[in-house]
């Protein structure tokens, strides 16, 4: 439109020239040779003014002109796809061919699996502590936040030569690391050559690691589920132990307070010097019945004397001492039953509400200690089911050839990321004339 634009403005100057004089072809063929200014080319001297061989001419001029300016221009346009397009794409597929390092990469997959037999999280393993809805105490997130972490690194370089493996000098200079590179451009080499993912709907975990052998791309995937699955054992073994600390704590309490309540009803019984106070008072009562049938014989025989003889008779004076002694001995042993009697001895009665308070506390010890052992073996329960550890899906593999680098998708990506920025250039240059030309 712009070359149409532009003939037809170039037509109407040429129609609107004044016509030549006489000599004027020869002038006008002089000036066309020397005008510095003009793009037009010299017209033919022998043509005269104003006449429809003069008109051709100089249309015939101008289009040799538009020619020349496209030919300029689509040259110049080869160029530039040459020099931005093509011979970059080229570069690029050089660097392919003929200097990339061939990588290897390892694949494997592996999930979270609690002691219920499911994996943690609802649908998948998104809350791999709690129970599902993503509420646990760590996720999938956990577990690659912890795959791409420095302490991975620093332990991978530490134990397999992580970074000592991708200073190599074989190794070509995209991929190589530097011998004086710092830990954190080791770090972020280790992120572009780590990946991993997770699937929600098959609830998976898949790490790849690339290396520049097989052996060492397997040895290294293998290390870093190591490092995972440890860590998953040891956050779960914490879980368990938050889950049962408490009851433990209060399962040592009642068993503390069973073994003083114990100790107490086994002291009682040596400071008292008895074992059983129902066994005491028993005694004590078959004693007494004892003494109790001899007081009454004692009674009739004095009762039978009385009858033939008086007070004076010496047998009477003799049962009447020993119905004295017997009822003093009976009352005694009543007030050692009882408590009602003065002395500093404790009675049995005193000894029974000592043992009995000693052996309540026994008891409620017990029963205590018992419902402590039942709330610890239910909280161990849970912390089972709460319990999670690592399952391997997949094995890292140990590929055959190389994976990397990936020679004609590379190229072909080059080559079209080039050409989009040469023709996004291109027309921003276009625009930026045509409002500078307006």
């Amino acid at each position: 439109a712009r070359i149409r634009k532009r003939m037809q403005q170039r037509q109407g100057v040429a129609s609107d020239l004044p016509a030549p004089g006489p000599g004027d072809g020869a002038g006008s063929q002089k000036g066309a040779k020397s005008g510095k200014g003009s793009a037009l080319p010299a017209l033919r001297p022998d043509l005269k003014a104003d006449t429809p061989a003069l008109r051709a001419e100089r249309v015939e001029a101008i289009r040799r002109d538009l020619v020349r300016r496209r030919r300029r221009k689509g040259g110049g346009m080869l160029l530039n796809l040459w020099l931005f397009v093509l011979l970059p794409t080229a570069l690029v597929a050089w660097f392919m061919w003929f200097k990339a390092s061939e990588l290897y990469k390892s694949e494997s997959q592996f999930m979270v699996q609690s002691a219920a037999g499911s994996s943690g999280g609802g649908g998948g393993i998104l809350g791999l502590l709690g129970g599902g809805g993503g509420g646990g105490l760590f996720d999938p997130n956990a577990v690659y936040n912890f795959v791409n972490s420095r302490d991975v690194l620093k332990r991978l370089d530490a134990e397999h030569g992580w970074i000592a493996h991708f200073q190599q000098p074989q190794l070509d200079w995209w991929h190589q690391l530097p011998g004086d590179a710092s830990f954190e451009d080791a770090y972020s080499s280790y992120t572009s050559f780590t990946t991993v993912s997770y699937d929600p709907t098959e609830g998976m975990l898949e790490l790849s690691m690339v290396a520049a052998d097989p052996e060492t791309a397997h040895r290294f995937s293998s290390a870093v589920i190591g490092y995972a699955e440890e860590m998953v054992n040891r956050l779960s073994d914490r879980i368990q132990a938050d889950a049962v600390r408490d009851a433990d704590t209060n399962l040592v309490e009642a068993e503390e307070r069973l073994r003083q309540a114990q100790e107490n009803v086994a002291e009682l019984q040596k400071a008292l010097d008895t074992f059983t106070v129902e066994g005491e008072v028993a005694a004590e009562m078959q004693i007494i019945g004892g003494m109790e049938v001899e007081l009454e014989a004692l009674r009739g025989r004095q009762a039978n004397l009385l009858r033939v003889t008086g007070n004076t008779d010496p047998r009477v004076q003799r049962i009447t001492n020993q119905i004295a002694t017997l009822e003093s001995q009976i009352a005694k042993r009543r007030e050692n039953i009882t408590g009602s009697s003065s002395e500093d001895a404790s009675s049995l009665a005193d000894i029974n509400l000592a043992m009995t308070k000693a052996r309540f506390e026994v008891e409620a010890s017990t029963a205590i200690f018992g419902a402590a052992v039942e709330r610890r073996e239910l909280a161990v329960a849970n912390a089972r089911q709460q319990g999670r550890y690592l399952e391997l899906v997949s094995s890292p593999s140990m590929p055959d050839e190389a994976n990397y680098p990936k020679k004609i998708e590379t190229t072909a990506l080059a080559f079209f990321a080039f050409l989009g920025f040469y023709i996004i250039g291109s027309l921003t240059i276009s625009l930026i004339r045509e409002q500078a030309s307006i």
